[in-house]
This record gives structure tokens, C-alpha cells and sequence, in this order.
């Protein structure tokens, strides 16, 4: 399975990618959303994790343009903040079709037995 990551923090990134390789995932990591839309153009995910708040186009208008591409209709994304009271769960499922939101901080085995689940719900 393949998995695209939208992270600014270098840390956070290499933190959900070692998680997820260990699990057997291939994971490529874009430190903003405009580096995520490209790498989406050239290469098809199976999931996305994106972070909220970014640098040069923040989580939201990348999953805007992400769906607007047709391979990824019905990818499952993950929106990751720390800015829990801010954000409507409810408009974004409905709006942008995420799958999940999870606030920071949060444990790698949260996420990476979220991604398990979201990937197995699609097989």
C-alpha cells in the first residue's frame, strides 16, 4: 500500500513514516500541500495524511485540489491538527470527504491502526 504524507515538521513526517514502513507501508513524505498535489499527479496513493496547518497551501485547499483530481474521488484521507476547537469534522467529511480527523499530539499506533483500518475498509 502506498501512502502520501503532507507534513511541514520534518519531525512529525519521519516519525508516521518510519511507523508506517515498519507495518510494510510505502510512504512518501511532501513538506507542504502544493508538493503533495504534484507527487498525487505522478504517482497514485492509496491513502493521504495531511496535515491542517502548512506552509505555501495548508491541508485544506490540498484536499480541495486532491479530489478534484479524478484518481482520488475516493482515497481515504486523514486530516491531523492541533487545533481541535477550530475545525467542523462534520463540514469537512461532508465537504472534502475525510475520513478521519485526529488531533495532535497522538500516538504512531493510533494512526497507524487508523490507516490499517481505513485501508482494509477499501479491499
Amino acid at each position: 500500500m502506498k501512502i502520501l504524507i503532507a507534513e511541514d515538521n520534518v519531525v512529525m513526517s519521519h516519525v508516521l513514516r518510519f511507523n508506517l514502513t515498519r507495518t510494510g507501508k510505502y510512504v512518501a513524505v511532501a513538506e507542504n500541500g502544493a508538493v503533495a498535489v504534484q507527487a498525487a499527479r505522478r504517482e497514485k496513493f492509496d491513502l493521504v495524511i495531511t496535515d491542517y496547518q502548512m506552509p505555501v497551501m495548508n491541508g485544506l485547499e490540498f484536499c480541495r485540489r486532491l479530489r478534484s483530481l479524478n484518481a482520488y474521488h475516493d482515497v481515504p484521507v486523514i486530516l491531523c491538527s492541533a487545533k481541535g476547537h477550530e475545525i467542523d469534522e462534520a463540514r469537512l467529511r461532508e465537504e472534502l470527504g475525510i475520513a478521519a480527523v485526529v488531533f495532535k499530539p497522538f500516538s504512531p499506533r493510533e494512526i497507524t491502526e487508523l490507516v490499517d483500518e481505513l485501508l482494509a475498509a477499501r479491499v
